[in-house]
């Protein structure tokens, strides 16, 4: 199923066995010119004025399987601008999940039941640090032609709009479409304003990033990052999995320390850990040191 590019980051487990679920998300893996399209569509608040307009850009992006098992399926973003790999988001996909790990609002993620598991995939996305965004469970709907997976969760503001200080809360109808030359990010998204427990819709945002499959040679920088970084990276997610398997809920400080915001602390962490490496059980230390600094 991998092209030689992929091959060489990753194998399949010799027992794999492929079902409609994780042959679905598996689509989702390679090369691509990826289109980002996002426009404020109107407002539900007549005193608010529309700010987010119409956001487009567009990149090169490489789409790694980077852990896969039969319940679990870890696949990291990685995008290449002007010649060079950049960390991006990352997905876990896991098979009939217990739980997932939400977004409460005001930098807060805790865990919440997931109702009727069986049958369901939930998708967690962890931020260019491997830090968490928002995690939702759904069933992925297979209908002749059509693969589809769609869930409505809570996250931050998206990178896009970090600066703007108007609402706090994105709502996201997050949609994968697997398409023939490779897939659909499509999201139906709201602005919440959440304070005192009190949620209020200030706006609509329709979103659309759409993956179409390039040749692999265009993502060879991004292989090269994963290559050189990806040893660190997995330490990093999994402190990140540890922490917030042993805690019932997280809440971040959202300032700086000693000058830095934590993803800033956790690439130069890695940075060090690959120009001069120390073993594993330091880094490990390295990193959780630097997490539960900025937990409150």
């Amino acid at each position: 199923m991998f092209t030689t590019l992929l091959a060489s980051l990753f194998l399949l487990p010799a027992a794999f066995a492929f079902d409609s679920g994780n042959a679905a998300i598996l689509s989702q893996v390679g090369c691509f010119h990826v289109s980002y399209d996002s426009h404020e569509m109107g407002t539900y608040d007549p005193e608010y004025p529309t700010k987010g307009g119409h956001f487009h850009t567009g990149a090169t992006e490489l789409v790694i399987p980077d852990q896969i098992s039969e319940n679990e399926i870890i696949l990291q973003h990685i995008t290449v601008f002007q010649g060079k790999g950049e960390m991006h988001w990352a997905q876990t996909w896991k098979r009939a999940p217990e739980t997932v790990f939400v977004y409460k609002g005001q930098q807060t993620w805790a865990h919440e039941k997931v109702e009727n598991p069986k049958g369901k995939w939930s998708q967690f996305v962890g931020q260019v640090d491997q830090s968490p965004r928002y995690d939702c469970a759904a069933e992925w709907k297979i209908d002749g032609g059509v693969k589809e997976w769609a869930c409505k969760s809570w996250s931050p503001l998206p990178r896009r709009e970090g600066v703007r200080e108007d609402y706090g809360v994105l709502e996201r109808g997050n949609r994968h479409l697997i398409t023939e030359n490779g897939w659909i990010h499509l999201q139906e998204n709201r602005k919440l304003i959440v304070k005192d427990g009190v949620v209020k819709p200030i706006a609509a945002e329709l979103t659309v990033n759409t993956y179409d499959r390039i040749d692999e040679k265009e993502c060879a920088p991004a292989v090269d990052l994963w290559k050189k970084d990806g040893p660190a990276w997995r330490v990093v997610r999994g402190m990140w999995r540890e922490l917030m398997a042993s805690r019932s809920s997280m809440k971040f400080r959202s300032e700086k320390l000693g000058g830095m915001y934590l993803w800033m602390r956790l690439f130069m962490l890695v940075e060090e850990q690959t120009t001069t490496p120390v073993d594993e059980a330091k880094f490990r230390a390295k990193v959780k040191a630097a997490i539960e600094e900025f937990l409150l």
